[in-house]
């Protein structure tokens, strides 16, 4: 498994997954309010999701589903975005 600080640079490094975790980060959305509240589109909302699903920050909790699938962040995930934001990190 990576490293904390490997994890939190690549999400720092990309402002996509930043948003799209700062999103999630109040609970449970659906990919269309995390892209409509991220400002993304709906690809790169879904490639940012699969980026953060793979890192292990975000988790689908309605794999099953083919549409409307309701994510949320890890508990990893809080704490990279906790300490990324205590950095004035911004997406």
């Amino acid at each position: 498994m990576l490293m904390f600080w490997d994890i939190a640079s690549a999400v720092a490094a990309s402002p996509r997954k930043m948003r799209v975790l700062r999103a999630l980060n109040p609970g449970e959305l659906d990919q269309r309010s995390i892209g409509r509240l991220a400002r993304l589109e709906r690809a790169n909302t879904q490639r940012a999701l699969a980026e953060l699903c793979k890192a292990r920050l975000v988790e689908c909790l309605t794999p099953g589903r083919p549409r409307a699938k309701i994510y949320r962040i890890t508990k990893l995930g809080k704490e990279v975005h906790d300490r990324l934001h205590d950095m004035n990190v911004r997406g």
